[in-house]
C-alpha cells in the first residue's frame, strides 16, 4: 500500500485560487486523497473508474487525516463491491433508470402464459409498463433529468395536470394505474440506493372511478351469436371456414367467460379444468374453471 505525501502548497503564490494544499495516495495509487483551499481543507476522495472512463470524486467530510484515510478505505471497498455487481456509481438519469427497470420486468415475462396468480407478468402487462414509462414518466421528467435532482413532491398534482393537458380524455383510473407503475420504478431505484426516501413520489388523493363501458343489450347479443351460426354458409374454401370458425369460438368464449382479449389469446388447456355437476333437474352439466 502506497502512502505518499506531496508537500504543503497552501502558501505558494504560483497556484490559482483553487489549488491543492495537500495530497497523498492509498491502495498503490488507486485512491488519491487531497485537500483544496476552496473546500476549507476538507479531505477529498478521487479514484479512476475504468469501466466508466472517468474519475469518481467525493468529499470525505472531515479535516482529520486519519479519519479521512479510514473513510477512504471504506468508500473504496464499497465502490469495488458496486462495480462487481454492476451497480451505477455516478448520477444516472431517469431514462437510464426506466431502461434498467424495463430490463428487470422483461425477465419476469411468462412466455406463453397469461393472467395473475403465478410468478411473473404477461407480455401484455410488460407492454403496458413500457408505454407508461416511455410515453409518460420519462417525458414528464425529461429523459436527461438526473435522479439526484428529482423531488418526490414534484409529482403531486403536477403529473395529473400534465397528463390531462396532453390527453384530455384520459381517465382517473388510467392515471392511478400509471402512478402505481411510477412508484414501482422509484422503489426499484431506492432498493438500488440510487435515491433517498424523500425522493419517492408523493401524490394527491384521487378516486378510482372507472368509466363504464357500453355493453350489448340481450337482443343485440342474440343477433350476433345467431348470425355467427351461419357465418360460413357461403364459403367453400376450407382454410376460410376454419379461420371464421376460430373467430366465432373466440367471440363466444370472450362473451361467456369474461376473459380479456389478451388473456384469451394466451389461454392454454393447462389453464382450464373441466368438471361435471348435477343441475337442478339431476342432469349432468359440464362446467369449467379457468385459471388466469
Amino acid at each position: 500500500m502506497q502512502n505518499s505525501q506531496h508537500g504543503n502548497l497552501k502558501n505558494n503564490p504560483k497556484y490559482p485560487k483553487r489549488y491543492k494544499t495537500e495530497e497523498f495516495t492509498l491502495f498503490e495509487g488507486d485512491v488519491r486523497l487531497y485537500r483544496v483551499n476552496a473546500s476549507g481543507d476538507v479531505w477529498q476522495f478521487s479514484t479512476w473508474i475504468s469501466q466508466e472512463k472517468k474519475y469518481f470524486r467525493k468529499s470525505l467530510r472531515t479535516k482529520d487525516r486519519e479519519l479521512a484515510q479510514e473513510r477512504a478505505r471504506e468508500l473504496f471497498y464499497e465502490i469495488q463491491g458496486k462495480i462487481r455487481i454492476g451497480d451505477k456509481l455516478f448520477d444516472i438519469t431517469i431514462r437510464e433508470v426506466a431502461d434498467r427497470f424495463l430490463e428487470e420486468q422483461q425477465k419476469r415475462v411468462r412466455v406463453g402464459d397469461t393472467g395473475g396468480g403465478k410468478i411473473g407478468i404477461t407480455e401484455g402487462r410488460f407492454s403496458t409498463i413500457r408505454t407508461q414509462l416511455n410515453r409518460h414518466l420519462v417525458p414528464f421528467l425529461g429523459e436527461k433529468t438526473k435522479l439526484q435532482d428529482i423531488d418526490g413532491n414534484q409529482f403531486r398534482n403536477s403529473y395529473t395536470q400534465w397528463r390531462k393537458k396532453r390527453s384530455p380524455n384520459v381517465t382517473d383510473v388510467t392515471i392511478i394505474n400509471e402512478r402505481a407503475t411510477i412508484g414501482s420504478v422509484f422503489r426499484f431505484a431506492f432498493d438500488k440506493q440510487w435515491i433517498r426516501q424523500n425522493q419517492l413520489p408523493r401524490w394527491e388523493e384521487m378516486k378510482k372511478n372507472a368509466r363504464s363501458r357500453d355493453a350489448l343489450e340481450l337482443d343485440e347479443w342474440r343477433e350476433v351469436y345467431t348470425y355467427l351460426r351461419t357465418w360460413t354458409k357461403n364459403d367453400t374454401e376450407d382454410h376460410i371456414i376454419f379461420q371464421k370458425d376460430m373467430v366465432r369460438e373466440f367471440i363466444l368464449i370472450l362473451a361467456n367467460t369474461g376473459l380479456r382479449f389478451g388473456e384469451l389469446r394466451h389461454l392454454r388447456w393447462g389453464n382450464v379444468r373441466l368438471f361435471t355437476e348435477k343441475d337442478e333437474n339431476g342432469r349432468d352439466e359440464v362446467k369449467s374453471h379457468i385459471y388466469i
